[in-house]
Parts: structure tokens; sequence; C-alpha cells
């Protein structure tokens, strides 16, 4: 099933949290902008919030699963700050 345009954007607006998390290595030391913004990021996909459940909703993504599996990568990923 294709998704919407709307729902293509809120896939758009989880995506950028994820890449905002920096799950993979930095190419460069990061500042301290990105520091915060990649520890916000983590923080959001990994706790269940009314929020996080509107955009999950709307983007037709199961807010239970991506929260597991965020927890799983967060884990995982390099330490920031």
């Amino acid at each position: 099933m294709t998704a919407s345009p709307e729902q293509s954007l809120w896939q758009d607006v989880l995506m950028r949290a994820i890449t905002d998390a920096r799950l993979q290595p930095p190419r460069k030391p990061l500042g301290e902008n990105a520091v915060s913004e990649a520890l916000d990021a983590r923080r959001y996909l990994t706790t269940p919030s009314k929020d996080l459940a509107m955009v999950c909703m709307f983007a037709g993504v199961d807010m239970d699963a991506l929260v597991d599996r965020m927890r799983v990568q967060v884990a995982r990923a390099p330490k920031v700050g």
C-alpha cells in the first residue's frame, strides 16, 4: 500500500528524529547544538508520549514497536554528550 502525501510527511518527521538521534558514529566531533539535538531525539524516540503517539498515528507506525526498536538502537549507538 502506498502512503498518502500526508502520511509520507509524518514518516519524514520520524526519519528526521531518527537522523537527529545520531545512531551512527559521527564523522567529525559534534558541536554543542548537535549533541543537544541528539539527546533530545533519543529521549523523544525512546519515551512514549502523546506527541509521539500522534506522529506515529499520522505516519502509520506502531508507537510501541518504534519505541522498543529505538531503545535497542540507542543502547547500541555511540554515546553523545
